[in-house]
């Protein structure tokens, strides 16, 4: 083996800072179209005082955003641990959070989605379509 070509060696490909030749993980700098709910109290009020709309994939719970949040809307991802592994739900939240960011939703609503275990089976096709049809029915919508 040649002294400083091993596995680990710091070589001229990264000007000898760092392993390999593999650039930094750089963080998306487009702006995401949906806020997020993040506080536990914030969730824990849609779930209290929301509407839910009920799929086989999914349960969509919805309740006006406060005054200082009516902007646009805000919304949470749930997957329980019924629904299987960690890598099983991340999956589901995943899917998910891709079908909300392609709907385009009326401002000042907050909403919670809540995964079921039928969405272990199902590909992005059909919860987009479940998504959109739980919008539909809440009149959330904009399409």
């Amino acid at each position: 083996m040649i002294p400083g070509h091993g596995q680990w060696s710091r070589g001229a490909a990264t000007g000898g800072v760092g392993f390999g030749a593999f650039p930094k993980v750089r963080h998306r700098t487009t702006p995401c179209p949906m806020n997020r709910l993040r506080s536990s109290a914030d969730i824990e009020r849609v779930r209290r005082e929301g509407r839910s709309y009920a799929h086989p994939l999914v349960v969509l719970i919805a309740t006006p955003a406060l005054p200082e949040h009516a902007a646009g809307s805000r919304a949470a991802v749930v997957a329980g641990r019924r629904i299987g592994g960690a890598v099983i739900r991340n999956r589901a939240k995943r899917l998910l959070r891709e079908a909300l960011r392609q709907e385009q939703l009326k401002p000042g609503w907050d909403l919670m989605l809540v995964a079921r275990a039928a969405i272990v089976g199902a590909g992005l096709v059909q919860v987009k379509a479940a998504l959109h049809q739980l919008l539909q029915r809440s009149e959330l919508a904009m399409s």
